[in-house]
């Protein structure tokens, strides 16, 4: 007897996001099976699509990828026993040129940042639809896991004939991975997890959905799968059920930035399987239709539920899932964002200085992710940059010194709430003591920290510390400055000949200057990273310094700086000279000297300037020679724009690598160790630094460990001869 799965000729969407929702791997008792209880058992001879149905079918359910990048997606169609993997007369569409555009072969290229989708569609109207996001930051790297797929988009196994799922696993480019996997079966309240695919160790005939795992990571992309036994199947019998429900093809939220406010009705692709028995054959009809589905919480303390909608009741993790008819749907987790605006007071930073800070009010929004979602109406508030939610409405602080009272200028604050994906928490949990829940960036002293949550008008920023400055609720009023700017103007220069000439600068202002100097180099846009550069002292005034060892009738590019005590650099006007033609005498430099003649002064150098990446609990290094007659070394890892996730530690060693074991999951043994010359374990992506004197030449050995999490590094090495 036949059987027969179509979809109604009236519906167009099959979309190839997620079919169903994330499902969770949790230990439990193997699944009962998806029809009513003791059914009446049947032969089933067939189990395919209806003549005439199609379904169209996406190579990768979602894309992330940064501007301008570039990969390709390809569409197949399903019919009645049939892939096709390359069928003719399909369209290909992008809902949003400026964010992603997409060629008729199914070439994607990444144009800003931003969501959009890309949408095939054949003449009879059936469409595939995915999302694609693309984002500077926080990008997987290209060897990681994101995705999962089937060469199906509904997956019907014969358990007689001993057939096998075969998942699919692709990077966040829709790229093929070979990785380990397993497989998780999941039916109403209940799921079976495989770790070796094997139709033996599959669970018991019914309808299930399917997701895929590598290692402790759950992918992104499931879908509905019948197992059944044609010869004696239960599924013969069974009732008209719904069986699952597509989330991403209509809309569901995602992110609330405050409490109180209610989302639109939870809307998907519902698929029912309605049996029909005609002339002793048994046909499986999938029918599917567009409709709001009705939710449940787990509890209504974060989040709570009223029929389709939900609504934040107060900051945290909340669980939510789709229950309706006889169908359980996995649990699916919403984030309720702390609103932090208002008046903040830090009476003492640590550093020296109070803070008084005013954070704008934002305007309530839900970030619904799907389809019919609003991804770009919410990012018009925020900025998210690796998993930090800053609101684009920028805070403003302004900085007292405690000892001299004087009040810094009004400058901006970077502020918001950290997303669910780095406080990640499957049960729902209220914001608790403890709980890093954002991060601030003050542009002043250029600090930037995670914010440990105390209660609801107290937080904690990380400095490094266990116990890191307090902010405050409180009543704020920005004064007028009282504290003169630095200020920085680069002298002319002057006494030019062929191989020096008479350099400086003058500096005013507060707060204090810990060091000054110039910066010079034959190319414009000078900062102290350039190996040029030369400190000439501290505090205000004019300073001048003789510099030699030029190339003769060559242009060279000149800059002041100052460096206050907040670690702010402050630089002057960046001025040109030509050196003269060849004349007498020769610089042994470049050297920076105080009187006339030619300095022997130190000469700054940027050895190594090169960007690391690794993964959680990898080591990643290299090697470098050191020449001879080295008077110091810093190595220092630090944040780019490329490099934007600066979580690694550092170790560096001379003559072999460094040895480093630390703890991981799920037993985080051993013990954190290393053998090393040098160590720098700053918490956060605080900059890790290892300076040395007189260090000695030979090779040294550079590594950096991601402690629990991946890492993004940009790596100099500078030198003073």
């Amino acid at each position: 007897m036949p059987v027969t799965i179509r979809k109604q000729a009236r519906l167009k969407y099959i979309p190839i996001l997620l079919l169903v929702f994330t499902v969770l791997f949790c230990k439990g008792p193997e699944p009962e099976p998806s029809p009513n209880p003791t059914p009446a058992s049947g032969i089933i001879d067939k189990v395919a699509l209806q003549t005439g149905e199609i379904l169209l079918h996406g190579s990768t359910p979602e894309l992330i990828m940064a501007p301008n990048e570039q990969t390709s997606v390809t569409i197949s169609q399903m019919s009645l026993n049939s892939i096709d993997s390359s069928p003719k007369n399909i369209a290909l569409n992008s809902s949003d040129p400026n964010v992603v555009t997409v060629t008729s072969e199914g070439k994607v290229k990444a144009v800003s940042n931003g969501s959009a989708f890309i949408v095939g569609s054949d003449k009879e109207g059936n469409k595939a639809v995915f999302s694609v996001t693309v984002r500077t930051n926080d990008l997987p790297a290209l060897t990681e896991p994101v995705f999962s797929n089937f060469d199906k988009p509904i997956l019907i196994v014969n358990m007689e004939k001993a057939e096998s799922v075969k998942p699919i696993i692709l990077n966040r480019l829709g790229q093929p991975l070979q990785v380990p996997y397993s497989l998780g079966f999941q039916s109403g309240n209940t799921s079976k997890d495989v770790a070796e695919n094997s139709p033996p160790n599959y669970p018991q005939e019914g309808i299930y959905n399917l997701a895929v795992k590598a290692g402790d990571k759950e992918l992104v992309g499931n879908t509905p799968v019948i197992l059944y036994t044609p010869s004696k199947s239960s599924l013969a019998e069974i009732k008209p059920r719904m069986i699952g429900a597509s989330l991403e093809w209509g809309r569901y939220p995602s992110h609330f930035n405050r409490n109180g406010l209610q989302s639109q009705p939870v809307r998907g692709l519902v698929y029912r399987l309605i049996p029909k028995t005609s002339n002793g054959r048994v046909e499986l009809l999938l029918n599917i239709s567009e409709e709001d589905v009705t939710v449940e919480t787990e509890d209504n303390t974060v989040i709570s539920a009223n029929g389709s909608t939900i609504t934040s009741v107060k900051a945290g993790i909340g669980k939510w899932r789709v229950k309706q008819e006889d169908y359980i749907g996995p649990w699916k987790n919403s984030q309720v964002f702390y609103d932090f605006s208002g008046d903040w007071i830090c009476s003492n930073n640590k550093k020296g200085f109070s803070i008084h800070m005013e954070v704008p009010e934002v305007v309530g929004r839900i970030y619904h992710r799907g389809v019919q979602g609003n991804y770009t109406a919410f990012f018009q508030l925020y900025e998210l940059w690796a998993n930090w939610y800053i609101q684009r409405d920028l805070a403003k602080a302004q900085f007292v010194n405690l000892v001299t009272k004087e009040v810094s200028k009004i400058s901006n604050a970077k502020i918001g709430p950290l997303s669910a994906c780095t406080i990640c928490s499957y049960p729902t949990e209220l914001q608790r003591q403890g709980w890093s829940y954002g991060e601030l960036h003050t542009s002043y002293d250029n600090t930037r920290g995670v914010l440990t949550y105390i209660n609801d008008d107290e937080f904690m920023m990380a400095d490094g510390t266990l116990n890191g400055p307090i902010f405050k609720r409180g009543k704020v009023d920005l004064a007028n400055p009282t504290n003169v700017p630095t200020s920085v103007v680069t002298t002319t220069p002057a006494s030019i000949d062929a191989v020096s000439a008479v350099l400086g600068g003058t500096v005013s202002g507060s707060p204090e200057i810990v060091e000054r100097g110039i910066i010079i180099d034959t190319t414009p846009n000078l900062t102290v990273e350039r190996r040029n550069t030369f400190q000439e002292g501290a505090g205000n005034g004019e300073f001048v310094t003789k510099v030699s060892g030029f190339s003769a009738d060559t242009r060279y590019y000149v800059n002041a700086y100052a460096k206050s005590a907040t670690g702010v650099i402050t630089y002057g006007n960046e001025l040109s000279f030509k050196t003269t033609g060849t004349g007498p005498g020769t610089g042994a430099g470049p050297g920076a000297g105080t009187g006339p003649g030619t300095g022997t002064g130190t000469s700054k150098e940027i050895i190594v300037d090169t960007e690391l990446k690794g993964e959680a609990y990898e080591k990643v290094g290299f090697s470098f020679t050191l020449p001879a007659g080295v008077k110091t070394m810093e190595i220092r890892t630090v944040e780019s724009a490329t490099a934007y996730w600066n979580t690694a530690d550092l170790f560096v060693r001379k003559g072999s690598a460094p040895v480093v074991a630390g703890p991981k999951p799920p037993t985080w043994t051993p013990a954190y160790s290393w053998t090393a010359d040098c160590h720098s374990t700053e918490p956060n992506r605080s900059e890790e630094v290892c300076p040395f004197t007189n260090p000695g030449a030979g090779t040294w050995y550079v590594t950096l460990y991601g402690y629990n999490t991946y890492f993004r590094s940009r790596v100099i090495i500078t030198i003073t001869k």
